[in-house]
């Protein structure tokens, strides 16, 4: 009986290491609507830059192009911000 009552707080652990940040997998895109128009990610090293700008604008932006597009890359992930 007490395994069952540890589920929950297993599937709780389980969920918040899921959400630990980890560096995307080489052809994983994260990608967040942080509201009010901007937008923040990470990527794997299989996307290109104008890729990520493309879907940003397709995501986030509604087809426009974003106002802003800030990129950087270390140890093989991509990281990015912007507005639209």
């Amino acid at each position: 009986m007490r395994l069952f009552a540890a589920l929950p707080c297993l599937t709780l652990l389980a969920t918040l290491a899921a959400c630990t940040g980890d560096a995307p997998a080489s052809n994983e895109l994260q990608l967040e609507n942080d509201g009010g128009g901007k937008f923040s990610g990470k990527a794997g090293p299989e996307w290109t830059g104008a890729e990520l700008k493309q879907e940003a604008a397709t995501s986030v932006c509604g087809g426009a192009e974003p106002a802003t597009f800030k990129l950087s890359r270390k140890k093989d992930v991509w990281s990015f911000k912007g507005k639209c």
